[in-house]
Order: C-alpha cells, then structure tokens, then sequence
C-alpha cells in the first residue's frame, strides 16, 4: 500500500523544492536540492567522498538517490528520498558525507530486498544495521568521535 502514495510524495517534494526556490545540483543519478551554499557543501562533500572511497562513490553514482535542505527536522527521509538538517550541516561537508552514507546503507541493506522481506523485517534492527554500517565507516576514515555517536 505504502508504494502506492510514493509517485504523490515525489510530486510533493518537486513541487516544494520549485516552491521554495531551491536550485539542483547533480552527481551521477545522485541529485542534491537546496540553497547555493549548501549546494556547494554537498559538491565538496561528494568530491571528498571520491577521494575516500571510490568504489563507494562509484556505486553512489548509479543510485536514484535525492537529497534535500531540510532546516526544520532531524530525520527526514523516505524511499530513496533524504533530507539532510541542520544539525549536520553543522559539520559541513563531513557531516553532508554521513548524511549520504546512511542513505547508500538505507538503500542496499533495507531497501535493496525484495518487497516481502521488507514487509517481514523487525525497522528497528534494520535501522541498527544501517547505523552500524555508517559507523565503521566513519570510524575507519576517522571521521569525529562526535559525528560517529550521532549513529548509536
């Protein structure tokens, strides 16, 4: 039922973006909506990302994945759809990367399976998994123990 309303949600979505002016900017399939300042965080943010780990980068490239400006909530997101907030645009680029990350992880280890299995699967542990994913990440990259334990 829940992807019967998804072609309404993304026509709301572009809808608002075009509202509030929001311009794009894009990386592969990857497309990122929002002001000129955070734009250019994301851009520095995925070429940062390039560099970190390319075979990531790569894989990133190739997903439908759409980034939004979301100054009002913690924790936007849904279907391929993520907002990034305030709170990590606070860390600039290294937090737009964690951001980014835990929607690579949302798409392949929740997302990626087959209809049914999504149905069946307990959200929270595999929420638990996405974050666990984006931890190590973060930590074999050395990214802040602060921004890490965002992911707990």
């Amino acid at each position: 039922m829940r992807g019967a309303y998804l072609p309404l949600l993304r026509l709301f979505f572009r809808l608002k973006w075009r509202d509030l002016k929001y311009d794009h900017w894009q990386a592969g399939d990857c497309c990122f909506y929002g002001p000129p300042d955070f734009l250019a965080v994301c851009s520095k943010a995925m070429e940062r990302l390039s560099t970190l780990d390319q075979a990531l980068y790569q894989s990133l490239l190739t997903q439908k994945l759409r980034f939004w400006y979301e100054p009002h909530q913690n924790n936007a997101y849904f279907d391929g759809h993520f907002g990034i907030p305030e709170a990590f645009l606070g860390w600039k680029e290294t937090g737009v990367i964690a951001c980014v990350l835990f929607a690579h992880f949302d798409t392949k280890l929740v997302h990626g399976g087959p209809v049914w299995y999504r149905m069946i699967a307990d959200p929270r542990a595999g929420q638990q998994k996405i974050n666990a994913s984006v931890r190590a990440w973060l930590e074999e990259n050395r990214f802040p123990a602060e921004l890490v334990g965002c992911f707990h």
